[in-house]
């Protein structure tokens, strides 16, 4: 009997391992603003790096799904943030999402391996009074490496 056991959960192990990105349902976030402006994130990375540094994030995933907040900024009084990115996505695809403190998405970028074998680019946008974040949304399988900054409010890694 305990043979058994061990086997059946020998192979669970193996199964759970080896699914990868597919079976993660975060992935049918990408177009629901619903579950995007959550405050909580759901997300998949498979063989992922992520480093922040003088407010600028950079990282790459073999596989990522779902969605992540990498930037938030509680702002005192409206403002205008400067951010720049540099997005390459080998497979899927992804974007950037600014959420209000009212909860309206404003999509900053989309990105996929049509659009550009990279996309770089600074712009501005407004921010209200309140809690304003973030979020890197990445569709079924997406493939990305990755470089965001902003010149205010807080950088992180999706695991803070």
């Amino acid at each position: 009997m305990r043979k058994i056991i061990k086997i059946l959960s020998m192979v669970a192990v193996l199964l759970a391992a080896t699914s990868g990105c597919s079976l993660n349902t975060g992935a049918k976030v990408y177009d629901n603003e619903k579950m995007i402006v959550k405050n909580y994130d759901s997300y998949n990375l498979i063989r992922s790096k992520q480093n922040v540094k003088n407010n600028c994030i950079s990282g790459s995933a073999e596989c990522m799904e779902g969605m992540g907040t990498i930037w938030k900024m509680d702002a005192d009084t409206p403002t205008d943030v400067n951010i720049s990115y540099k997005i390459k996505v080998s497979s899927g695809k992804a974007k950037l999402v600014l959420i209000s403190p009212d909860n309206t998405v404003t999509e900053l970028a989309e990105c996929t391996p049509e659009s550009d074998s990279e996309q770089k680019k600074s712009d501005t946008f407004h921010v209200d009074e309140g809690k304003n974040r973030i979020k890197l949304i990445g569709a079924k399988e997406t493939k990305i490496e990755f470089e965001i900054s902003a010149d205010k409010g807080n950088m992180r890694t999706f695991n803070n």
